[in-house]
């Protein structure tokens, strides 16, 4: 039973994180195709994302306070709406404002669903499905490093046009994979036991009760924000960091393939080292090493060096994947823990807003190295702040 439910969740991993790398990925490379500058890219990597973070507690809240499981039609309906705002795109990839307007509107309907996917899996496992989410996770990282390289490969063969392709296949097999993501036996009419507000557990807070009860929590949230600024700043203009240093859309897909590669034996190992390191010190290892991934990226000056900081996500991005939403679940209560789960996506999204803006201003303004620089300083800091106001959390036995 337990390897059936995870290879279920696996393949909506692989699925959802393959939307990431078609819509993301070569983001920068397909707008500067369409006659965008750097900052205009970061305009609309931002806007998406700010979008996303407002939307994102708002569904969460919604998914929180139905009597009944939602998530499945949420994340269908959304995916629909990415779909046709892709083949609205193939149409007017000519068009500035229109090519401005639908990757806009693209990036932040595939950011709102993410928290969505996570507390899909989080239902299930509450009712008693065994899902491992560590190896689901790193599933969907393998997924992204494949489609990546993959990409990198087509764009060069046929032209950056074949991403808005990517993008509507990928959505029509998370649509199969979520429709068909039930399990004999659980009952989906009834989300709740107690659907009534409840003061003890928190029940149908509003946000600000929400932040006001959790403020460690909130102060993460904030701290991780600035470490996201950074992560998206690299993420959303690797292509301009390569090129910086000579490289070109085929280096980048392998340097993708090798970040993504690398955080596998962190997910594939995240339930064993969870079993004996709490959640919170793992969060707290994670965000570091998102800092000294940075870093390494900025010193690079060949292939060999950037490959090396690519490999750092092993001990960055890989072990925050997973481990940030164990953290959740280990220290915000069961009926809040879908808002809890969209705060914390909602970092990556408002990460993604500010280093957009300012990554795309900077290139335009200064360089690329200065860029790094200040992606740096926004890493330390954010990771800081995470370090000295994060929880302990929980080791998987104490679960």
């Amino acid at each position: 039973m337990r390897f059936k439910s995870t290879f279920r969740y696996c393949m909506l991993q692989a699925a959802f994180w393959s939307t990431f790398s078609s819509i993301f990925a070569y983001a920068s490379m397909y707008l500067i195709d369409k006659g965008l500058s750097n900052s205009e890219i970061g305009y609309i990597l931002s806007l998406g994302s700010i979008f996303s973070a407002i939307a994102q507690p708002i569904v969460g809240g919604m998914a929180d306070r139905s009597k009944k499981l939602i998530l499945h039609k949420l994340l269908m309906t959304f995916s629909g709406i990415i779909i046709v705002l892709s083949g609205i795109l193939l149409a007017f990839n000519k068009v500035f404002w229109m090519v401005f307007l639908l990757y806009t509107l693209i990036i932040a309907f595939s950011q709102i669903m993410t928290p969505l996917t996570y507390s899909l899996a989080m239902f299930f496992v509450s009712r008693g499905i065994p899902i491992d989410f560590g190896i689901a996770r790193g599933i969907g990282s393998l997924a992204y490093a494949i489609c990546s390289a993959i990409l990198g490969v087509l764009i060069e063969k046929q032209g950056v046009d074949v991403i808005i392709f990517a993008i509507i296949i990928v959505y029509v097999l998370l649509i199969i994979t979520v429709a068909t993501f039930h399990f004999k036996g659980v009952d989906e009419s009834v989300k709740n036991a107690d659907t009534g507000i409840n003061e003890k557990t928190g029940v149908n807070l509003s946000l600000i009760q929400f932040i006001m009860r959790y403020k460690r929590f909130s102060i993460v949230i904030l701290g991780n924000i600035l470490v996201f600024v950074s992560h998206n700043i690299i993420s959303n203009y690797m292509f301009q960091i390569y090129d910086n240093i000579g490289l070109g859309s085929s280096e980048m897909g392998y340097g993708i393939f090798i970040a993504a590669a690398c955080e596998l034996p962190s997910l594939f190992l995240l339930s064993t080292i969870n079993k004996k390191v709490p959640s919170g010190i793992l969060f707290k290892f994670a965000v570091f090493f998102i800092f000294v991934r940075n870093v390494v990226m900025y010193l690079a000056k060949n292939i060999v060096v950037m490959y090396l900081s690519m490999s750092l996500s092993m001990l960055g991005y890989g072990i925050f994947a997973g481990i940030s939403i164990l953290y959740v679940e280990n220290i915000i209560d069961s009926d809040n823990r879908v808002r809890g789960q969209a705060l914390m996506t909602m970092t990556t999204a408002m990460g993604s807003f500010v280093g957009s803006l300012m990554g795309g201003i900077i290139i335009d303004r200064f360089s690329v190295n200065a860029m790094l620089i200040m992606s740096s300083v926004m890493a330390l800091t954010g990771a800081l702040t995470v370090i000295c106001a994060g929880e302990k959390g929980c080791t998987q036995s104490a679960n």
